[in-house]
């Protein structure tokens, strides 16, 4: 097994035909991301891209309910996690497995080389490793991933509204008169120097009260990609003031909206994440998508423009046998957020 922190020592073994895991795309989170550190695991023909960075669990506590002795020790500690995925972009493979690998071996691998406390593997990792029953990992449930599905049966935008029954055709409506002054426009390369620094205030507003307190995303990310073409930035615009941006990534037929950004305070006169849901769906429809995949943030909002939730866990594990028997009790207090979906469809 190898295991490297810097990509260029381990950039001629690392052959892939997983976009996602690929130099040009993982190059533009370990380029403008230097607050954790990036890992790159080759066993094998396996290849898995992870991070390690501190969990401050403040936040978190948010998902414990009523546990009060949980919550205070949520408040008290960050915990360093070792995370088999990229945390920015949660809802891809970060892997190219040819293989099952043997997560016990694997990990006594990894153990004698860094130090970690937390262990997190993503379901879909998960299922390709080779584990018993008596594995120690606890399965949490966390925020679903939005997916409107079978986009391409729409032509235009006019068609994807009719579909909708009247209570979310005049929500709609209601959206488009609220946000009639927004200018929306592609962000030119001139643009991007210009606006970096209120793109990340932006994009920082609306994590403000999220419940989940990971590594803090650097939002040049987002312009390296759009430079590298792999993404498209929008800007959205009162009388020329940067107001809101949204982000695309199209790939195999399905349009990623992942990072949005836009101002909490105007967002309720203006409604504008509403307008840039509709913006991205018009966009899906346009370029023949098959799928639009969002985030994991407004799910009972996002339901009412027709997305469905697509159910996510993980599954953790402390390093050591006898914090990992304190935290499971813990672990499995965990609980997302209940929501009620929205079926606007007729």
């Amino acid at each position: 097994m190898i295991l490297r922190d810097n990509f260029n020592s381990i950039k001629e073994e690392w052959i892939t035909s997983n976009f996602f895991i690929s130099e040009k795309f993982i190059q533009c989170f370990v380029r403008n991301n230097k607050s954790l550190t990036h890992l790159f695991i080759k066993q094998n023909n396996n290849l898995i891209y992870s991070q390690c960075f501190n969990i401050y669990l403040e936040k978190s506590s948010n998902y414990l309910n009523n546990n009060m002795i949980a919550k205070i020790l949520f408040n008290l500690f960050k915990i360093k996690t070792f995370y088999l995925t990229n945390s920015f972009f949660t809802n891809v493979s970060s892997f190219d497995i040819n293989s099952k690998i043997n997560i016990e071996s694997l990990l006594k691998k990894i153990n004698n080389q860094m130090d970690y406390f937390l262990l997190v593997v993503p379901d879909f990792l998960f299922e390709k490793l080779d584990t018993n029953k008596n594995n120690g990992f606890t399965k949490v449930e966390i925020e679903e991933e939005m997916l409107i599905k079978e986009v391409s049966k729409w032509k235009t935008i006019d068609e994807y509204k009719f579909s909708l029954k009247t209570k979310y055709r005049k929500k709609i409506k209601d959206i488009e008169s609220k946000s009639k002054s927004i200018e929306v426009s592609e962000f030119k390369r001139k643009d991007i120097e210009k606006y970096k620094k209120q793109i990340q205030k932006l994009f920082d507003q609306v994590l403000e009260k999220s419940k989940f307190n990971g590594p803090r995303f650097n939002t040049d990310t987002l312009l390296d990609m759009q430079k590298n073409k792999i993404c498209k930035l929008y800007g959205y615009y009162i009388k020329s003031k940067l107001i809101g941006f949204s982000s695309e990534i199209k790939f195999n037929n399905k349009l990623f909206s992942y990072y949005v950004g836009f101002d909490k305070q105007l967002n309720k006169e203006f409604s504008i994440y509403g307008r840039m849901l509709l913006e991205t769906i018009k966009n899906g429809i346009n370029q023949k998508c098959d799928e639009i995949v969002f985030g994991r943030t407004a799910n009972e909002y996002k339901s009412n423009f027709g997305a469905i939730p697509k159910k996510s866990f993980i599954y953790i594990r402390s390093k050591s046998k006898i914090s990992n028997f304190i935290m499971s009790f813990i672990f499995k207090k965990i609980n997302k957020s209940s929501w009620i979906q929205r079926r606007p469809f007729k």
